[in-house]
């Protein structure tokens, strides 16, 4: 089975391997910003973190930026009704910048809270 570990003092316990989710995030964005992954078998991506799960992992890493949200929206149906077994590692404050057909950074608070907030949801949904 997985080796598991304890995050500091809080009595959560995460796999020492975790399923990173990009892979899983689908074609690039409209603007042609490459923060996607090509085409992908959403329903296979959800079996991949099934099976996962099945192996012992409890972690997966997305953030919203990985196919303009899609990654999110995918790990969200994988863990639909088994979200409580489950980490997750989400991370903001890299923009797309269609000026620049690229990405800037926006670390402030007031990004990450709109970031947060906005991604939350689509991975936690029950």
């Amino acid at each position: 089975m997985m080796e598991k570990r304890e995050i500091g003092n809080t009595g959560v316990r995460v796999s020492v391997v975790g399923i990173g989710a990009w892979q899983m995030s689908g074609p690039d964005t409209p603007e042609g910003i490459d923060h996607g992954w090509g085409d992908v078998d959403d329903a296979r991506s959800v079996e991949i973190i099934h099976r996962a799960e099945e192996l012992g992992v409890n972690l997966v890493d997305t953030a919203d930026i990985y196919g303009n949200g899609h990654s999110e929206e995918v790990v969200g149906r994988a863990l639909e009704g088994r979200r409580d077994r489950w980490i997750i590692a989400n991370k903001g404050g890299l923009m797309k910048d269609p000026a620049k057909r690229g990405t800037c950074s926006d670390f402030s608070a007031g990004h990450i809270i709109t970031c947060w907030t906005t991604s939350a949801p689509r991975p936690s949904r029950p």
